[in-house]
């Protein structure tokens, strides 16, 4: 039986290739009207300005999530070569990884309000939609606990199904978004994350 990826499982797969991440193609085709870079800073203003203090909760959660995923490769280390390595990369991208995860959850639970699915709307329709739409007092609280809700429980809620094609197709989407929003908030300093002058480390402010 295929492993399914969790988020967790995630990040340390795709660590050893952070110096080449870029916007992928998938996210990409948000392009409409609009450049890409534009959408992707209007969902990420429109986030901040309805759930800015959850926000940092969420990514402050994740974070504490990474680093004990970087502990735990670090007991590792003795087991096979390069794993030191792994972990310190997964700490020096972890707040972009925690900016990057926390939009998502909110992306694909403000499809879930739209749509009723996980992740079945095409992006640039997706992203306008969020943009425009009016909270009412229940999903905006419906949104304030999803976004606290521990990562590895709503990875379960939401990636798990009976289904193992139904959790593929959940999986390699969630996959995608987080490693094409990485794309935009580490090429994008308006952002709010950029490369510390080490050349290693990143914050986001």
């Amino acid at each position: 039986m295929a492993k399914l990826f969790t988020l967790i499982f995630f990040i340390s797969l795709y660590v050893p290739a952070l110096a080449e991440i870029k916007p992928n193609e998938n996210i990409q085709q948000i392009i409409n009207a609009e450049s890409a870079d534009s959408q992707v800073m209007k969902l990420n203003a429109f986030f901040i300005q309805h759930f800015g203090s959850i926000r940092k909760k969420c990514e402050s959660n994740l974070t504490v999530v990474i680093e004990e995923r970087a502990k735990k490769i670090m007991t590792k280390r003795a087991n096979g070569e390069g794993l030191e390595e792994h972990a310190n990369k997964l700490l020096n991208i972890s707040p972009v990884l925690a900016r990057s995860g926390c939009m998502v959850k909110f992306r694909v639970e403000m499809e879930k309000i739209l749509h009723g699915t996980f992740v079945k709307t095409e992006e640039s329709k997706i992203f306008k939609q969020i943009i425009n739409h009016k909270f009412n007092n229940t999903e905006k609280n419906t949104l304030k606990q999803t976004l606290l809700l521990a990562h590895d429980i709503w990875i379960v809620q939401n990636i798990k199904s009976i289904n193992k094609n139904i959790a593929k197709e959940r999986n390699t989407k969630f996959n995608n978004l987080i490693e094409g929003l990485m794309g935009f908030y580490i090429n994008i300093p308006d952002l709010g994350c950029s490369q510390k002058k080490d050349g290693e480390n990143f914050s986001c402010t």
